[in-house]
């Protein structure tokens, strides 16, 4: 069992506000690629997508939002 970490709800709140991983990154003094991994690991313990990456822009999913 995994369990959620208040950075990994800092990285998804970050992302979702700025619309960016980029911004995020820069936001919370972290690298991208560990705003991308805490993300990543995050969706993947709940077992469903909270952004919708198909765009330029990231997106917050329903799923994410609720």
């Amino acid at each position: 069992m995994y369990w959620i970490t208040i950075e990994q709800i800092e990285c998804f709140q970050a992302v979702s506000t700025s619309g960016s991983f980029q911004k995020a990154s820069e936001q919370l003094n972290k690298a991208k690629s560990a705003v991308i991994y805490s993300v990543n690991k995050l969706e993947e313990q709940l077992g469903f997508p909270l952004l919708d990456r198909s765009s330029y822009r990231s997106k917050i999913t329903p799923q994410g939002e609720a």
